[in-house]
């Protein structure tokens, strides 16, 4: 018979275990994506993502090196309409206003 989780327990326990081992059913083509911090001399349950994966030798990184690995591009900024400014570099802006009643 299968053990299975009540909510509770899953709420202890956390989904760190389960994505960790999802990652270290193929190593070799899954990684884990995560905010925490390295935090090597923290213990049980104290212990932090990345260095459970690197003890187990699967691939951890960051939401911006996904990103970057993944070449996520976005043109979001093409879409904003920009008011007259100045840049940090001293340079004006000549693009239309913001809102109706700028000048």
């Amino acid at each position: 018979m299968p053990l299975t989780l009540t909510d509770i327990e899953f709420d202890q326990i956390g989904g760190d275990p389960f994505l960790v081992a999802t990652a270290l059913e193929d190593p070799a083509n899954r990684c884990v994506v995560t905010e925490e911090v390295s935090k090597p001399k923290a213990r049980g349950l104290n212990r932090k993502i990345p260095d459970i994966c690197n003890d187990f030798q699967i691939k951890c990184i960051n939401m911006v090196r996904f990103a970057k690995e993944l070449n996520f591009r976005t043109a979001w900024q093409d879409d904003l309409p920009y008011s007259d400014s100045t840049y940090h570099d001293g340079s004006i802006s000549s693009s239309p206003p913001l809102f109706n009643g700028d000048s």
